[in-house]
């Protein structure tokens, strides 16, 4: 017997270790799981392939967030949460598994996130605690998947090929990913994550955090919204680096 668990309270405790806002951290997780995913880290591949977007919509009877990476692996693997034993953490490829499960690193301890936990503050941000995921897969099978917290556990659900791509459509209207990448859905998101999107503090905290990779390698962000497409740029704050090139004495890390 599993001891019970209240996921809930769990998400909130993760999410007040993040030192900025709810929808800061969000963005900050959500783009960290995408560019760690990118296939390739050069400029002209990042250019022209990876791109990484957030899209709210607002429906009579449902909003979502849903944010969407382009040129990824995809959340690859044979494996799900349920076939990670005791013994041993998923193999790096193993993508998926990974995804679902808590608190696995990356094994590279130099890329972000780290520590597998920002799928909490997607659950923390939605009014139901419940997020979708779905992903067209380098060997082009495709999965989607489902996770809600409750206070006594955290139970998930994952469906393959044509049974995934009716049950997303059923659950949320919306079609699978038609893409080589990964798609997750925060139903019903707090108000306080929608009105950051509305004002521009989403693109502002997006920007301030991700300059490097926009500088460095052209990295494509989007919002969509209203019919609204916002594309961030390397902020005002950064003046010297903002058009500026890498020579060999002038160098941006990211």
């Amino acid at each position: 017997i599993e001891r019970p668990a209240d996921y809930i309270q769990i998400a909130k405790n993760i999410l007040e270790s993040y030192p900025l806002s709810l929808e800061h951290g969000i963005q900050k997780d959500a783009i960290q799981n995408g560019w760690d995913a990118c296939i390739k880290k050069t400029q002209n591949y990042v250019k022209n392939n990876w791109k990484f977007e957030f899209e709210l919509v607002e429906r009579p009877d449902l909003k979502m967030l849903i944010m969407s990476d382009f040129g990824t692996h995809g959340l690859s693997g044979k494996m799900t949460a349920k076939d990670v034993t005791e013994d041993e953490n998923p193999p790096e490829e193993e993508r998926w598994a990974r995804w679902e499960s808590l608190a696995f690193g990356k094994g590279d301890e130099e890329n972000l996130g780290a520590r597998g936990q920002g799928k909490m503050i997607f659950i923390a941000a939605s009014k139901d605690h419940a997020i979708f995921y779905d992903s067209l897969r380098e060997d082009g099978s495709y999965r989607m998947g489902v996770t809600q917290a409750t206070h006594k556990g955290c139970p998930i659900l994952h469906y393959n090929e044509d049974n995934g791509r009716k049950k997303i459509e059923e659950c949320l209207g919306l079609k699978a990913i038609d893409h080589q990448g990964t798609r997750v859905i925060i139903r019903n998101p707090e108000e306080e994550v929608i009105e950051s999107i509305k004002n521009g503090d989403f693109l502002h905290f997006i920007e301030e955090t991700w300059w490097p990779i926009i500088i460095k390698f052209g990295a494509e962000i989007n919002i969509k919204y209203g019919g609204n497409i916002l594309r961030a740029n390397s902020p005002d704050l950064f003046p010297i680096t903002k058009k500026t090139e890498e020579t060999k004495t002038f160098k941006i890390w990211c």
